[in-house]
Formats: C-alpha cells, structure tokens, sequence
C-alpha cells in the first residue's frame, strides 16, 4: 500500500502575512499550527504531511510568512512535506 498524504493546515496566512483570524487560532493561539502537524504525525507516522495555502506564488507578505511558517515547522521537525494548491512550496 503506497504512503497516505494528510493535508493538515489549511489557509492560514493572510495576504499581509499575518495568521489568519480562525477558531483554532482564537481557542489554541498560534502553536495550533505545530498541535496540528504533531497530532497529524502521532495519528498517522508513515503520511506525508501537506500545509495548503492559494495567493502565494509570488514575492510579498503572504509568500514570505508561507515560507517562514513552513520553514520553522521543518526544522522543528512538525512537518515532513508542505505544498500550497496554487503554489507548491516544496522543500528539497
């Protein structure tokens, strides 16, 4: 069986590059976004594990927070993979 994919966050970040104003963002604060890939991970260890995003492809606010969320959850070792449906950030 091949490995399953879970998209995990989805739309977080606003065009100003700020977090987006949700319920998990308002009820948990900001670590919702590690809470999220930790519990996703400890759910499922084998899934690649996918953050999804629409208005960043090119350079500004939103691509920089995009990057730099994705970035911290890497080396903090919460995410294994990321894309956005618009634009696919990837980490090679």
């Amino acid at each position: 069986m091949g490995r399953s994919h879970l998209d995990v966050v989805n739309e977080a970040v606003n065009d100003d590059g700020s977090l987006r104003n949700s319920i998990w963002l308002r009820g948990i604060g900001p670590d919702y976004l590690d809470l999220a890939f930790r519990w996703a991970h400890e759910a499922n260890p084998q899934a690649r594990l996918f953050y999804n995003d629409y208005g960043g492809e090119g350079l500004g606010p939103k691509s920089d927070a995009i990057y730099a969320l994705l970035k911290s959850l890497l080396q903090r070792g919460r995410a294994h993979q990321w894309s956005g449906s618009a634009n696919a950030h990837q980490p090679r």
